[in-house]
């Protein structure tokens, strides 16, 4: 217990000693936090300044695809497949236009293709042009909002560029060419699934109509032998209490199974012997009339927070760096007071 407090007072001593020294030696430890701060403020100011413009989207809502679906709507009346039907309803649900708008918002080639349109990409020399493009590529970043781990159907979309101003029109101007290129992409969707419908009913009616051209020739096959008959057993009017149920229509007479022959050779119509051919033809009609050219009053997603201009920049971290210049420049102000004094100092770690 003794030997504590005899040494207490030796400890308050040997501290109060070295801040003496670092006050004598405040002009040192001044200039060295001045050095690094200077060192910091030309680092601060020429340096390569990154801002990022951000904007959270979600999927779109149904006032936004309504015109995509008004557009296809007669497919609904024509379609009775339901696995075709199905089909149709996923391509124009929202989670998967929103889905498609996130994979092209992804996509290297479309970043690289809005990367070579810029006036900025343009005044680069040939030999710059994929590094370039590889370093700009990484700028323009999607990444989902998760909340309790789980996807929200939310993204955040951002582009960095070295102006605050930049980056907030490099956004803008990416989120409208992504528009253009999913517009192009779902018209083209749609239009195949149109055209795939409208050849599966174009198959239909050909093959009802060879079905029918074959019943046209069996009746005109049948007729000739009916006629042939008729006109041999000399039955030239219409008999009575004659059965329906005959391979040949005698009971016609040979005058009616003439004109009746004469009736079949000119039918071209042959929704006559098969009227499931009208209603292909009908639904066929309705299918040529799909037009798809609202897609420019579609939205692939909606805001919940709109590309601005940012207000705080990424780098170089002005307030880190600074506070770190002045940490180092006042550790390295000790350390050179420590040398200058270094009899004065080793004595009061002897003593400490």
């Amino acid at each position: 217990m003794k030997d504590v407090n005899i040494s207490k007072p030796n400890v308050d001593i040997t501290f109060y000693e070295l801040l003496e020294m670092l006050w004598k030696g405040k002009v040192i430890l001044i200039c060295s936090v001045m050095f690094f701060l200077f060192l910091a403020f030309n680092y601060i100011k020429y340096s390569p300044q990154l801002w990022t413009s951000s904007a959270v989207i979600t999927k779109p809502s149904y006032k936004e695809i309504i015109p995509l679906k008004m557009e296809v709507s007669t497919l609904y009346n024509v379609i009775t497949n339901n696995d075709e039907i199905n089909e149709l309803n996923k391509l124009l649900s929202r989670d998967n236009v929103f889905d498609m708008y996130i994979s092209s918002f992804s996509s290297f080639d479309n970043k690289k293709k809005f990367i070579e349109n810029s006036q900025d990409f343009k005044k680069l020399k040939e030999s710059n042009r994929n590094i370039y493009i590889n370093k700009w590529v990484n700028k323009i970043t999607i990444k989902p909002v998760l909340e309790n781990g789980e996807n929200t159907k939310k993204v955040i979309i951002e582009f960095q560029a070295g102006t605050a101003e930049k980056s907030n029109q490099y956004l803008v101007e990416y989120i409208s060419l992504i528009n253009n290129i999913l517009k192009n992409n779902i018209k083209d969707d749609l239009m195949s699934f149109v055209n795939k419908n409208k050849g599966l009913l174009e198959s239909k009616i050909s093959t009802l109509n060879d079905q029918a051209i074959i019943k046209k020739k069996v009746l005109e096959k049948k007729n000739y032998y009916a006629l042939e008959i008729a006109q041999n057993s000399q039955i030239e009017k219409p008999l009575e209490n004659m059965g329906s149920k005959q391979l040949f229509s005698i009971d016609l007479g040979a005058k009616a199974l003439y004109e009746k022959g004469e009736i079949l050779k000119k039918i071209k119509d042959y929704s006559i012997f098969d009227s499931d051919i009208s209603l292909y033809e009908a639904k066929l009609k309705a299918i040529n009339t799909i037009k798809i050219n609202t897609t420019e009053k579609v939205g692939f997603f909606t805001y919940l927070k709109s590309p601005e201009i940012p207000i705080k920049k990424d780098k170089p971290r002005t307030i880190f760096i600074l506070i770190l210049s002045i940490l180092i420049g006042f550790a390295i102000g000790i350390l050179l007071v420590m040398i200058k004094n270094r009899t004065s100092f080793t004595r009061i770690l002897k003593e400490l």
